[in-house]
């Protein structure tokens, strides 16, 4: 993540984050699946996103 973050914007990291995070979300809840632990998932990739951002 440090490595991506370095390279690109947080703008182009956000966006694609963001659409990560809709299709991963819808796919759950497709599958009955538990959304909350879904959003765990993103919510620790949005960290890692900031610390690479703050990093570089």
């Amino acid at each position: 993540m440090l490595k991506i973050g370095a390279r690109h914007s947080r703008d182009d990291l956000d966006s694609a984050l963001a659409a990560a995070r809709r299709a991963f979300l819808y796919s759950l809840e497709e599958a009955d699946a538990d959304i909350q632990a879904g959003q765990a998932v993103f919510d620790a990739l949005e960290a890692a996103v900031a610390i690479s951002q703050y990093r570089a």
